[in-house]
């Protein structure tokens, strides 16, 4: 396990478990979800559905929010209705294998650019929680939920 995905990890990243309690099944499975947030953000035709599913998705990998893998696994599922890029029907498994791909070991290259990646990774997790709660009081923003997905397409870039 490597996590890197908070601001209460170790120095360096935690290698073993959480500091927050976190297994490495639930990081990996994060680090997915992640990562098809940001696929879909970039590649999957804007509608009010996936707005709130990427906001649901960016707000299930905030610390201590959700550390249930049937939960994560079903968000990762649900996804895939979005998209024909995920493999449907993966095991938890290859889900996991695959998870090694984009987790913060993934991360390579420039130091500088590896640092506001996960700066803006963290500043959209708090958002969407901003913006999850401000929904439940019937509260939506067409230019947030724009942002969202034009930041999280971003991390998918190389500059």
């Amino acid at each position: 396990m490597y996590c890197d995905q908070c601001e209460q990890r170790a120095v360096g990243g935690c290698q073993v478990q959480g500091v927050c309690g976190k297994n490495p099944e639930v990081s990996a499975l994060q680090d997915l979800l992640l990562q098809e947030a940001k696929v879909l953000a970039k590649y999957a035709t804007p509608s009010d559905q996936l707005d709130d599913y990427l906001v649901r998705a960016l707000f299930s990998t905030v610390t201590n929010v959700d550390f249930d893998s049937d939960r994560l696994i079903e968000l990762i599922r649900e996804g895939e209705a979005f998209s024909e890029k995920f493999k449907a029907g993966a095991s938890l498994a290859e889900m996991l294998n695959n998870a090694k791909l984009f987790g913060a070991n993934a991360l390579a290259g420039d130091p500088d650019l590896q640092s506001l990646k996960q700066l803006l990774t963290l500043g959209l997790k708090g958002m969407a929680a901003y913006v999850d709660h401000a929904a439940l009081l019937g509260k939506k923003d067409p230019a947030v939920f724009a942002f969202i997905r034009e930041a999280l397409a971003a991390l998918l870039e190389d500059k």
